[in-house]
């Protein structure tokens, strides 16, 4: 399934306003219904370090897919300005190199926000390419995540049994202080501890993992989460606190 707007076998380019670029991205994968929640080598979220070397790659594997993978570079707007020149004229290329190809199927999205679009390369060479967003509706945005968040019932061993959803996440959000987020952590626990107290082969654990700077450093996170990586043939129950700063917002940790 695939917009009717969206075009295969060539670049999309989105142009929309910062705030909404976490909504425009996951309505792209919306569409497809059967696939998961994008995967990290579908998605790549530019930062201001993120380096021509990272792009390229990132162009390589979108250009020559097969179709069954919808690859979004996000945030393209933020991109040092040189890297911009550069992964533009690396993409240039690709698309020449292919030009002449016909069985291309590739389904690729580059995603700026509109407060930078007149300083992005990209933007200016792929104006031909620019599409209309559809509207984007909160709650249909909110379904589609819940739905591919929630844990089957026959996943006996997971924390999501706790959960009044069951499901595998759950943001707990307030801008003060003492109104309940840590009590609520503290509930979650228990609850997961007397679900598995009688259980002599689950093994429980909570783990805490702090975001108290203003940026995220990804590869921290990801080791946190390979540390209590659960050996094979053991069944484990692991709760994970994300503790986020109020420094850092929602939406650029959602978007990472």
């Amino acid at each position: 399934m695939y917009a009717s707007n969206y075009k295969v076998g060539e670049p999309n380019l989105i142009v929309c306003p910062a705030g909404e670029i976490l909504k425009v991205t996951l309505s792209i994968y919306m569409h497809d219904r059967n696939q998961p929640l994008p995967l990290s080598d579908e998605v790549l979220v530019c930062h201001t370090d993120t380096t021509i070397d990272e792009i390229e790659i990132f162009w390589r594997r979108a250009v020559f897919a097969d179709g069954r993978k919808i690859h979004c570079l996000v945030n393209a707007d933020i991109l040092n300005y040189d890297v911009g020149e550069a992964t533009e004229r690396i993409l240039h290329d690709l698309i020449l190199e292919t030009y002449h190809k016909t069985d291309l199927k590739y389904r690729m999205f580059i995603i700026c926000g509109s407060d930078n679009e007149y300083r992005c390369p990209l933007v200016a060479s792929l104006g031909k390419f620019i599409r209309q967003v559809q509207t984007v509706h909160q709650d249909a945005v909110k379904k589609y995540v819940e739905d591919k968040l929630v844990v089957p019932v026959n996943r006996i061993h997971s924390v999501s049994c706790v959960d009044f959803k069951r499901c595998s996440a759950r943001l707990v959000l307030s801008t003060r202080a003492g109104v309940g987020k840590s009590l609520y952590v503290q509930r979650q626990t228990q609850a997961m501890k007397q679900k598995f107290a009688r259980s002599k082969v689950v093994d429980t654990n909570v783990v805490k993992i702090p975001l108290q700077e203003k940026y995220i450093n990804m590869h921290e996170v990801i080791q946190a989460f390979l540390k209590h990586t659960p050996t094979s043939g053991n069944q484990s129950a692991r709760l994970f606190h994300i503790d986020i700063s109020h420094e850092l917002t929602i939406n650029d940790f959602c978007v990472e």
